[in-house]
């Protein structure tokens, strides 16, 4: 293992790349347009006692890469860095982060609970390679590291890359960029284990790696007996947030998997969209629904003050990304509420609310 990635294994192997900047670390925005000279590419192959990663990582022609450090679990801040997350349960909850930098230093944490266990260290090797306008790593993780026996053809895994940008001072993700964090494994896509060796093996998966509320179609193929590729559809209702569990069947065999649902709102206010001269407040809100759940939507917003005096308004068949504006000319000066609610008849699918000063207009974190 030199890190160079030179093998016709790693050319041959399918690669996971179009990751989304997630701003700075002091400044976190999701822009899908990453600069095309800073691309990451991660590739993924297993024995029967190891998981491999291949990831390439390009960078300007002459890199300033920030202080870096070698060895193991070294200080990773706002330094040069691939960092991968892996869980072969995430049902359970438990998963790993496995990091290096252009240096050969290392970083391992187990994720449990939504955070992050620095005190595990795993036994994993890495090795990295410079060259022009890139560097390129490998990573060797025994599969008993992770607790867990070689998988069997058809087993998918929860996986994560996450690249540091030192040159940009940013970061770049694979799956999900508005994810509150990366110790949600309920955020990560999907890893899918091929063995050629099985009469019939799922080879692909084309799904979301954020699903939907409402009706997703997932895609996928498979190469039957006589060696020849099928495809089918799986159309997959979703109307909670979470896993999602799924299956996926082939000449009678059931591959299992799962989708990841978040909160089907997000509301944000900004200090910007308080616009004290005309009396009104404004909120972004994000519906991640699909457009059959949305038809039948209807969102109720209200602006509340500390007197319990309120204003309202109601949306139906909300497009996916909308501005609700709300008078604030009736309210009392101070701190208030501003709750969107989401409807279907009688049932209340979702709720975000958040908190400001109408004086100030900012957010009271």
């Amino acid at each position: 293992m030199d890190g160079q990635l030179a093998e016709d294994v790693w050319k041959n192997a399918p690669a996971a790349s179009g990751f989304i900047s997630m701003g700075t670390r002091d400044v976190p925005e999701v822009k899908p347009d990453w600069p095309v000279e800073d691309r990451t590419m991660v590739r993924a192959l297993y024995d029967d006692e190891r998981l491999y990663f291949g990831v390439e990582c390009a960078a300007p022609e002459k890199p300033k890469f920030r202080v870096l450090q070698a060895g193991r679990d070294v200080n990773f801040l706002s330094a040069e860095a691939v960092e991968v997350f892996i869980s072969p349960r995430p049902e359970a909850g438990v998963g790993y982060q496995l990091a290096v930098n252009p240096e050969g230093g290392q970083l391992d944490a187990q994720v449990r609970n939504a955070s992050f266990d620095l005190g595990w260290n795993g036994e994993w090797k890495s090795a990295v390679c410079g060259g022009p306008g890139k560097w390129t790593a490998e990573l060797a993780v025994p599969f008993k590291a992770l607790g867990v026996d070689a998988p069997k053809g058809g087993t998918i895994w929860a996986v994560n890359f996450l690249r540091d940008h030192s040159s940009w001072h940013a970061m770049s993700v694979w799956s999900n960029p508005v994810a509150p964090h990366l110790a949600d494994l309920r955020t990560y896509g999907h890893l899918l284990f091929v063995d050629p060796r099985d009469e019939v093996s799922l080879i692909s998966l084309s799904c979301p790696l954020r699903a939907l509320w409402g009706t997703n179609v997932v895609g996928y193929a498979w190469r039957d007996r006589s060696g020849a590729e099928r495809t089918g559809e799986l159309a997959v209702s979703v109307t909670r947030a979470g896993q999602i569990p799924c299956q996926a069947t082939a000449q009678g065999r059931t591959f299992s998997f799962s989708l990841c649902a978040r909160d089907l709102l997000s509301l944000r206010l900004e200090k910007s969209l308080v616009a004290k001269e005309d009396k009104m407040v404004a909120a972004k809100l994000t519906v991640f629904a699909a457009p059959d759940f949305l038809r039948g939507l209807t969102l109720k917003a209200k602006l509340v003050d500390q007197a319990g005096r309120s204003v309202e308004k109601e949306l139906s068949a909300p497009s996916p990304e909308i501005q609700i504006s709300l008078p604030v000319a009736e309210l009392s000066a101070g701190v208030c509420r501003f709750q969107v609610e989401a409807w279907t008849g009688g049932t209340l699918w979702g709720r975000e609310e958040r908190r400001f000063d109408l004086l100030a207009g900012e957010l009271p974190f």
